[in-house]
């Protein structure tokens, strides 16, 4: 098993989440084939709440590398177009997006 924090979170907390975060996770899958002890044929993905999101990103962006998906408590798509339910969701979630996201301000 190789686990990957997320950039700002954990042992990445110095590195920005940003749109490119994707590529970074997906290099790093490409470079699994170059490691003798890990069968790149058989890779799978988890993700829990925010990393679910990417975990899912990126089985659709890298589907020839990703076996299977685990996705525990994403967000779901219709929070971030939906204004009304941004409105309504707990400061603690907040937290949770506005950490890597580097965001000060809550509301």
């Amino acid at each position: 098993m190789l686990t990957v924090d997320m950039p700002s979170i954990g042992y990445s907390v110095k590195q920005k989440l940003s749109e490119n975060t994707c590529q970074l996770h997906g290099d790093i899958l490409q470079q699994l084939g170059d490691i003798p002890w890990i069968d790149h044929t058989r890779v799978g993905v988890m993700g829990f709440r925010f990393g679910a999101n990417i975990a899912v990103r990126l089985a659709y962006l890298y589907p020839k590398l990703i076996k299977g998906v685990v996705a525990l408590g994403p967000l779901i798509h219709a929070f971030f177009t939906q204004a009304e339910l941004q409105k309504k969701i707990p400061i603690m979630y907040l937290d949770v997006l506005a950490r890597p996201l580097r965001i000060i301000k809550y509301r």
